[in-house]
């Protein structure tokens, strides 16, 4: 559904891109705002957290229609996505 292009290190390019086609089609119909915003996130999160997708949280691999429209119980930051999000947003070594 996105992608963020290019790569520094471990950590995606600058460029995000985001089908609202492919969005809209893991709905089932129309795009929302939620849904595109969450996709968004989930780039944003690759280019400042990691390239890897993990088990649970924002990066997590597959993300369904519910994560994307629904009241986000599965969309979220763990501790560890938290503390280096924070790392690079105080300018810390990785």
């Amino acid at each position: 559904m996105g992608i963020a292009m290019g790569a520094s290190g471990d950590v995606s390019g600058p460029v995000i891109y985001v089908s609202r086609e492919a969005v809209a089609r893991s709905l089932g119909g129309a795009s929302t705002p939620r849904a595109l915003g969450r996709i968004v996130a989930h780039e944003l999160a690759h280019r400042f957290i990691g390239r890897e997708h993990t088990r649970w949280g924002i990066l997590r691999g597959t993300l369904h229609g519910g994560d994307l429209s629904g009241a986000g119980e599965q969309f979220f930051f763990t501790d560890a996505q938290k503390a280096k999000l924070i790392s690079v947003a105080r300018h810390e070594p990785r």
